[in-house]
């Protein structure tokens, strides 16, 4: 549900003219094709930004100031969206095991939560 919300977001921001940047895993590859430019619009997609499962959370593939530096940088460019995706659990795990992540309190900005309405 997650990822299928996102895309819908993502598609009618491309019809808008926007580019895509899709994060698949490291973030420092991110930082590389995020255009300073104010002209060019862009949209940053990063799916399970935290991982899948606590493991991940614990032994991160990327450090929690890579993903603030991140958040930070697309917020302060102007036609710039970031939209990333992870399970509420996961999101309360990291906030409870991320210092930095939980004091910057970036999890409660724009932050929406799909609930199923089926049990799967």
């Amino acid at each position: 549900m997650k990822k299928r919300l996102s895309y819908l977001l993502i598609c009618g921001l491309l019809a808008k003219g926007f580019k895509l940047v899709f994060i698949d895993d490291k973030i420092p590859d991110a930082h590389n094709l995020i255009a300073d430019d104010p002209e060019l619009k862009q949209v940053v997609f990063f799916d399970d930004f935290f991982g899948s499962n606590i493991y991940e959370i614990l032994n991160p593939r990327n450090s929690e100031s890579a993903l603030i530096s991140l958040i930070e940088r697309v917020r302060s460019l102007k036609n710039k969206y970031l939209i990333l995706t992870s399970r509420t659990t996961i999101l309360k795990q990291a906030e409870y095991n991320y210092d930095k992540f939980a004091r910057s309190r970036l999890g409660a900005v724009s932050n929406y939560e799909v609930q199923s309405l089926f049990e799967i």
